[in-house]
């Protein structure tokens, strides 16, 4: 699970410090990502790794939208 969350936070990261340029964060500060994600329900075997993947791009589809908003607030 460390391994999964960490993978969040480097991709949050990324898209912070790449996509920010774009929208006019040019300070290039360090980013700092917290993260929390509920434990998920056991799904069958075959499932989990769609569930995961599914759950990862909407989280980072979230990123992508709070930065276009200017989410610096």
């Amino acid at each position: 699970m460390q391994v999964l969350h960490s993978l969040y936070v480097a991709q949050i990261a990324t898209i912070i410090w790449t996509e920010g340029a774009k929208i006019g964060l040019d300070d290039r500060r360090s980013v700092i990502v917290g993260l929390a994600l509920a434990k998920s329900e056991g799904p069958e075997p075959n499932e989990g790794g769609r569930l995961e993947k599914d759950l990862f791009q909407g989280v980072m589809a979230m990123v992508y939208d709070l930065l276009s908003q200017g989410g610096r607030e």
